[in-house]
């Protein structure tokens, strides 16, 4: 997954490399997106509150964040209980 180039500077700042060093970009590349999320978190000060901001979330919104496969499954039985079906797949669910 492609990550906005902000992100990945606030990354490379946590593992001690300088915001333009991409010499762990790979790595950075692996991460999930609730490692990114932690990182991002503890940059801006909220250290242990990566869990605690998604479950607001969660109970504010009704989104539920998390890696990506999930994600997708969340929006399809949105979709679904909304329009009755899922475009997404081909009409099917």
């Amino acid at each position: 997954m492609e990550r906005p180039k902000y992100i990945v500077k606030v990354v490379r700042q946590r593992l001690d490399l300088d915001e333009n060093d991409n010499s762990r970009d790979a790595t950075i590349g692996r991460m999930s997106n609730d490692e990114i999320f932690e990182h991002l978190c503890e940059w801006e000060g909220l250290i242990g509150y990566a869990d605690k901001i998604k479950r607001w979330v969660k109970d504010v919104y009704n989104i539920t964040l998390s890696d990506a496969d999930t994600m997708d499954q969340e929006m399809i039985r949105r979709i679904r209980k909304t329009f009755g079906k899922c475009p997404l797949q081909g009409g099917r669910v």
